[in-house]
């Protein structure tokens, strides 16, 4: 995450100037060991530099940052949200939308500056995708590297882990399948259940993302899915393709993908619709019948290892990282990773 320090020198001498050393050292810690994007205004290193008794590497630290501060400083009119170390007694506000003021004293005492948590359904799974997503997707490259550590919280551990870290204090965000079977399908309690905890623990660093598609594999595209099945699935490979070729003559917009939002593992059957409202089956059964015209009831799924098959091949990642960058993937899903991508935004680490 970005950590922004600017405090004027009235600022800086009300406080203990050994705390100010130390929050200093801190903050370059955090920096050196590539866990979040440091940025310290140049007033507010020049009067470290110039008003304490600082050693030569805690000085030459801050000497690069302050030049840094250009780039480093214009980077909160980018992120979707940032901390902004402020100069009150009490230990944080929410201003702004994007921007958690916090206290000296409270980013100290808590473990703010560790690395940003992810809480995922399947480390294996979903965590070797979303960085891979992160690393390959040459649009989300003027995003700072992101540097997540990846807790697992499937098997209902979810929200023990997401409670755990919120008592901790620690940066985190829960990252869980929507579940939703159609766009105006209502998010399932599941999702609901960690946003009251994080609302419950009134801590501003905590967050719950749900993927903008029924799970985490409606992220993989359709020509990759395809290709991993297209000995064992061949019907629904044409089922499905044949609603997508028309979604793209009709311009559909992305939130009406069919790909979207189809249970990518179990398929629509029969056996499905007992999961499924009475709106998400008429939804379905329309985009179905627009196009074969009442001829197929139902579509079959593509199992349960894909993101494994596809982790485990590379041809099939080369195909992927080609997938991921197509026009179509970016205008879709961009948006949401750039989003979460700055929760865990860090600068490169330095071991010398």
């Amino acid at each position: 995450m970005l950590i922004h320090w600017d405090f004027s020198e009235e600022q800086l001498r009300s406080f203990d100037k050994e705390l100010i050393e130390a929050f200093a050292g801190e903050m370059i810690r955090a920096k050196r060991l590539g866990h979040h994007i440091i940025s310290i205004s140049r007033r507010t290193a020049s009067w470290i530099i110039n008003s304490l008794e600082i050693s030569n590497f805690t000085r030459v630290q801050l000497e690069i940052m302050s030049r840094e501060y250009t780039q480093t400083g214009n980077l909160r009119k980018q992120a979707s949200i940032y901390l902004e170390i402020a100069p009150f007694a009490h230990d944080f506000e929410v201003s702004q939308a994007n921007r958690v003021d916090m206290s000296i004293n409270c980013t100290m005492k808590h473990n703010v500056f560790a690395k940003s948590n992810i809480i995922v359904e399947n480390i294996d799974n979903d965590g070797w995708f979303i960085d891979f997503v992160f690393q390959g997707v040459r649009s989300l490259s003027r995003l700072p590297k992101p540097a997540m550590h990846f807790l697992h919280g499937g098997g209902g551990d979810i929200l023990r882990v997401l409670k755990y870290e919120c008592e901790q204090k620690s940066i985190v965000c829960a990252f869980m399948d929507s579940d939703k079977k159609a766009p105006s399908s209502h998010m399932d309690q599941k999702v609901q259940d960690p946003v009251r905890i994080c609302s419950d623990a009134a801590w501003p660093l905590s967050f719950v993302e749900a993927t903008p598609c029924h799970e985490i594999e409606n992220f993989l595209p359709f020509s990759v899915v395809s290709d991993l099945a297209k000995h064992d699935s061949a019907d629904s490979i044409k089922i499905i393709q044949g609603i997508i070729e028309h979604e793209r003559l009709n311009s559909t917009e992305n939130e009406q993908l069919y790909w979207r939002w189809f249970d990518i593992k179990n398929g629509f059957t029969e056996a499905c619709h007992k999961h499924l409202g009475e709106n998400a089956i008429n939804w379905h059964c329309e985009k179905i019948d627009t196009v074969h015209n009442g001829q197929i009831r139902y579509i079959k799924g593509f199992g349960e290892f894909l993101i494994q098959r596809s982790a485990r091949d590379n041809k099939v990642k080369s195909a992927l990282i080609k997938a991921l960058n197509s026009r179509e993937w970016i205008e879709e899903f961009r948006e949401f990773f750039l989003r979460i991508g700055w929760i865990f935004a860090a600068q490169k680490a330095k071991f010398t």
